[in-house]
């Protein structure tokens, strides 16, 4: 393995921006799959979209729950982290709520 692949493996791209279209995820999924990167991690509305797309490409599929402000009960979050997983996402990138977490909130 050369050292750019090397490094390539080892490198994630993230497709969070709430105007990302499905030509924007092809574009992604094309890069990932292309350079052999280590994860992707897309909006929760394109997770199933997205797994499709990566087909059997050893890159990991992930999401972001209550992004981007972490605002959302932790129920919301429960369940939006159920339907990503049963979507193909492998990996979750939670965001805290800052304010119940300076407040001493649960």
């Amino acid at each position: 393995m050369n050292a750019s692949v090397r490094r390539a493996v080892r490198l994630e791209h993230r497709l969070t921006q709430p105007n990302a279209s499905l030509a924007d995820l092809e574009a992604a999924v094309a890069l990932a799959t292309e350079h052999e990167l280590a994860a992707l991690t897309v909006s929760p509305w394109l997770v199933k979209v997205a797994k499709r797309g990566l087909g059997r490409a050893r890159v990991t599929l992930g999401t972001v729950i209550g992004y981007p402000h972490g605002g959302q009960i932790l129920s919301v979050k429960a369940f939006e982290a159920s339907k990503a997983l049963e979507q193909g996402a492998t990996q979750i990138d939670f965001v805290l709520n800052g304010g119940a977490l300076a407040s001493g909130d649960d």
